[in-house]
């Protein structure tokens, strides 16, 4: 079950950006594709911010939606990486 959730996560991101292409090219106006990305890393951003507030921390709630990109193009890599040649196990 938790494999599941952990999945739907990407696939929601990636559905997400697929809807975005598919509107721009069936010339939808701009504004319905500007405004769910925006209220996307909005709602992000927020959430970011109180987390961040509450550790302690500031600043770090800016770089989401960036981070958000980086870690689901390299998890990808890093599991292909990991099929390909297995990490050897502690002994």
């Amino acid at each position: 079950v938790h494999k599941a959730l952990l999945g739907l996560y990407p696939l929601s991101w990636l559905v997400f950006h697929a809807a975005l292409v598919g509107a721009l090219v069936f010339h939808t106006p701009v504004v319905w594709i500007i405004a769910p990305l925006i209220l996307r890393w909005g709602m992000q951003i927020a959430i970011f911010s109180r987390a961040a507030n509450l550790l302690g921390d500031r600043g770090v709630a800016w770089f989401a939606p960036l981070s958000e990109a980086f870690v689901l193009a390299f998890t990808p890599t890093v599991m292909l990486a990991n099929m390909i040649q297995p990490p050897k196990q502690w002994k």
